[in-house]
């Protein structure tokens, strides 16, 4: 968990030919393990289009912008 009220699910995993494998297991898995926290952070979508649709299909509370840090290079004399 992130915190007291958020737990992180980092990998989901379902047999993808059985249409609704990945929603039976997410409903059955929040309704059993998540009843003491407030919010599920399922991770990023990785860019994935279907993963992002899925994933907005749950109606998230929130989602957090990412963004790229590079570090700069040492400045040589």
């Amino acid at each position: 968990a992130s915190n007291e009220d958020t737990f992180i699910v980092h990998i989901e995993k379902a047999f993808a030919d059985i249409q609704g494998a990945y929603p039976m297991i997410n409903q059955q898995f929040v309704i059993h393990e998540m009843e003491n926290f407030k919010y599920v952070n399922r991770e990023d979508d990785v860019g994935e289009e279907g993963l992002r649709k899925s994933k907005l299909s749950y109606r998230p509370v929130f989602m957090v912008d990412k963004g790229v840090l590079r570090l700069k290079s040492e400045v040589k004399n």
